[in-house]
């Protein structure tokens, strides 16, 4: 049996007290390990005895961490992030969808241009008013060739040096895919009266045997792009056109701009 623990008093050395604190708890390893049976299951063997002049350190156990209630995911945040994947799929495979109907159909702009222009008449009188007679193409061009392409609301002014001389209007059409479609255009204006530097302008055109015109104006474009719904563009045209007065036809290098 293990000596009865001796009552602690101020005379007592701590030397005498670590001697007796090794001896009991080497008497208490000792005894549990003479219970155990050697060759059966989970049987520690016992090592080497312990010197009994050396103390035993006893490190205190560490308190157990309490934890809290366990916190439930708010439903709302799952909702939201439910929502965000399937914005972001749907992003995705639009984006794939969009390069695919491109690489597929290969959309081009449809165009306007000036096929050709012509000045039949130009007269100038002393009363200092100005009269034109001209013709002038405009071209609808369609390069898609898997899609036709609609105009509208098409409309062009021709002037001299400021001073309008005609209006050119086309109802709504359509361009076959990979095709074109010329817009003829016969003018002939009413006389106008110039003012004097309007008058010199004239004067100087005659004499040097070619009139200057500007036609300005704009038309709206839509086509079908596979999948993808319509395309809508505005077509604006602004040309100068420099045109002899003894009726030859030129053919300007002037086609519209996306907008």
């Amino acid at each position: 049996m293990p000596k009865p623990f001796p009552p602690i008093t101020p005379n007592s050395q701590l030397p005498v007290l670590l001697q007796f604190l090794t001896s009991y708890t080497t008497s208490c390893l000792l005894l549990n390990l003479h219970k155990t049976v050697p060759g059966s299951p989970n049987v520690v063997s016992p090592g080497p005895p312990i010197p009994s002049d050396k103390p035993l350190i006893l490190l205190p156990s560490m308190p157990k961490p309490v934890l809290g209630p366990e916190r439930r995911t708010n439903p709302l945040i799952w909702c939201a992030a439910i929502i965000c994947t399937v914005l972001t799929v749907a992003v995705i495979f639009t984006g794939i969808a969009v390069f695919i109907g491109y690489m597929v159909v290969k959309p081009k702009v449809p165009q306007m241009s000036i096929a050709s222009a012509q000045l039949e008449r130009i007269s100038y009188d002393m009363a200092s008013v100005l009269t034109v007679k001209a013709a002038i193409v405009i071209k609808a061009e369609n390069g898609n060739a898997k899609a036709h392409a609609s105009f509208y609301h098409t409309h062009y002014t021709l002037s001299f040096h400021g001073v309008k001389v005609a209006y050119l209007f086309a109802p709504d059409f359509d361009v076959p895919k990979n095709s074109s479609l010329d817009l003829y255009y016969p003018v002939e204006s009413t006389p106008i009266p110039l003012t004097p530097d309007q008058a010199d302008t004239a004067e100087a055109a005659l004499r040097q045997r070619h009139a200057v015109f500007d036609i300005q104006g704009e038309t709206g474009t839509r086509w079908r792009v596979w999948l993808l719904g319509s395309v809508k563009f505005r077509l604006h045209l602004d040309c100068q056109l420099k045109l002899p007065i003894n009726g030859t036809i030129v053919y300007p290098n002037c086609s519209t701009k996306s907008r």
